[in-house]
């Protein structure tokens, strides 16, 4: 494999950026946004301005010289991923297009000098027309506009953004996988950099490859970086330009696929708008009360690409509300669902300038749950009727089985490729958490000298999982980074609170007593436990007050700002 990305790693740097350095990953001074990343400028004329556009175009067609690998990793994308945004039928023709000019210019390899040169400028022709769309516009003819002859740079960075996440997801850590991910990026950063400065307007494909780069970005470069921030920025402009929020401007003008990933679109960039909103802790760019666009039918990728005369077919497999009559879960499905969470996230967002009143947070419960199909409900009775757990003493059987979960989780992060890289987010997000609520519990138990407060709960069996909770606190990161020397102390801390906890244990217990010893500290394999030793049977839900809020079982880690220091990276996974 690392003989067919020699030609990715031998390319030449690019002609308008000389003093640019070659780095590992990208950073700000690489980025398309910063200065030393240099288009075209005023005082060149059209011919130097069309001559830069031609030989930056040729330099990413010299990246294509093993097309073979990036179709590789598209149709991987494709097989395994269950919320790709933007069908493959409408993205996998780009493949075949781009080979049949990467043919083109094998064929006049030998008659010219310079063979990439026409393939160059037919893009970038390409890149400078309208896509233009009405009602009756079938799906072969609207990729035809893009992904055919017409090949245009936006269809170009979507291949290059697609392949570098699908192999950031992909098994293996070869040695080559770094800098090919990080040549995908540059190749799609530079395509959507260059399409919006020649093409006439915004598109379809200008706003897929907007949002593929965004997650190429926040995958690379963490969900924290300034470049995350900026392109969220590129993007809410490009979904504002087309009139995605704004559906009552298009509706009745495109075809009903159009509408659907437009929909798709529109939920995906709203949610992802809120996450990266709440690590920076800005305002959010993409407002509900701005949009009337709605939530994607509950439709999979073929049953959107339909034909015209078979829209109301595909219509009787829903309900009333657009969810699939059937429980299945389809691409839609989960835009769908981010959407709802985002509505959440939005209302959380302005929570500090508008505490939220009695009565719409009990309509903004009510509203959501009504939203989910019965398909996905996790429980069948309204979201009042888990209002105790609120309560501070079932706050200890809820943070239980969320570190039951994690626990679970790590012994099978090594097979599930996608929990390998989403793994640090769970045990950071909502371990931690739920960790320094037992700790706090159990420490709060142990200076009280209470007679068993924890009565369905082991204590042995909390302390083991806390044991191999902080083993996998210790190992998210690299030395050096934020989020590794976070997690480092919020693992010392609380791997010292249960020392000092085992040092001095209760003196009166209903359970069997715990007996400290250095084999449960060091024999991490053995602290594996079954979930069945977690709770026991007959559940109690009467608990003492404990004094959680007061406890100084996580001294010195600041669980309510802790957020913002963190670099979040996906580098470090796996």
């Amino acid at each position: 494999m690392q003989a067919t990305l020699m030609d990715f790693n031998t390319s030449p740097t690019y002609q308008y950026a000389p003093s640019q350095r070659r780095l590992p990953w990208p950073s700000i001074a690489s980025d398309a946004h910063h200065p030393g990343f240099r288009l075209p400028g005023l005082d060149a004329s059209a011919g130097e301005i069309h001559a830069e556009h031609v030989a930056v175009v040729k330099e990413m067609l010299a990246r294509l010289r093993r097309l073979d690998l990036i179709e590789k990793l598209l149709n991987e994308y494709y097989t395994h991923s269950p919320a790709a945004l933007v069908p493959g039928p409408l993205v996998l023709p780009a493949v075949v297009a781009l080979r049949t000019h990467m043919n083109d210019v094998s064929a006049s390899a030998v008659a010219t000098d310079d063979p990439t040169l026409p393939v160059a400028e037919r893009i970038i022709q390409s890149t400078l027309a309208d896509i233009h769309i009405d009602v009756d516009l079938a799906p072969s003819k609207f990729c035809e506009s893009y992904a055919g002859k017409s090949l245009r740079l936006e269809a170009i960075g979507l291949l290059f953004a697609l392949a570098g996440r699908s192999c950031l997801l992909s098994p293996g850590r070869d040695d080559w996988r770094d800098e090919f991910v990080n040549t995908m990026f540059r190749c799609s950063t530079c395509c959507l950099q260059l399409a919006r400065e020649i093409a006439p307007q915004v598109n379809d494909p200008m706003v897929w490859l907007s949002y593929e780069n965004l997650l190429l970005t926040m995958s690379i470069q963490g969900d924290a970086s300034p470049n995350v921030w900026r392109r969220l920025g590129d993007l809410s402009t490009d979904v504002y330009a087309l009139g995605v929020h704004r559906e009552s401007t298009h509706a009745g003008k495109v075809p009903f696929y159009i509408s659907e990933c437009r929909r798709k679109m529109f939920a995906s960039a709203y949610q992802v708008d809120k996450l990266i909103c709440t690590f920076f802790d800005r305002p959010p760019r993409i407002l509900r009360r701005y949009a009337d666009c709605k939530m994607p039918l509950d439709l999979t990728d073929d049953e959107i690409l339909v034909a015209a005369d078979e829209v109301e077919r595909v219509g009787l497999l829903l309900d009333s509300e657009g969810w699939s009559a059937t429980a299945r879960f389809t691409s839609s499905t989960w835009a769908r669902l981010r959407y709802i969470l985002g509505v959440f996230r939005e209302e959380v967002l302005e929570f500090p300038f508008r505490p939220l009143t009695t009565e719409n947070k009990a309509k903004l419960m009510q509203e959501s749950f009504r939203k989910m199909p019965a398909g996905m409900e996790r429980f069948t009775r309204p979201p009042q009727i888990y209002t105790p757990m609120l309560d501070i003493g079932n706050w200890s059987y809820i943070s239980a089985d969320i570190i039951e979960v994690i626990v679970q989780l790590g012994k099978s992060r090594d097979k599930a490729i996608l929990l390998r890289h989403d793994f640090p987010y769970v045990v950071v997000n909502y371990g931690l958490p739920s960790a320094a609520t037992l700790v706090a519990a159990l420490q709060t138990i142990t200076k009280s000298q209470r007679p068993a407060p924890l009565q369905n709960l082991s204590r042995s069996a909390l302390i083991r999982s806390l044991v191999v909770f902080t083993s996998y606190l210790e190992s998210i990161g690299d030395t050096g980074e934020a989020i590794h020397s976070t997690c480092v102390q919020a693992a010392q801390v609380i791997s010292r609170t249960l020392d000092n906890m085992l040092d001095e244990p209760p003196s009166t217990s209903n359970t069997t007593p715990v007996v400290a010893g250095t084999s449960m500290f060091t024999d991490l394999q053995s602290a594996l436990f079954s979930p069945s030793e977690f709770l026991q049977s007959g559940l109690d839900t009467s608990f003492p007050n404990f004094d959680l809020l007061n406890s100084n079982a996580l001294d010195g880690v600041d669980l309510s700002g802790w957020l913002n220091d963190i670099t979040w990276t996906n580098k470090f996974s796996g």
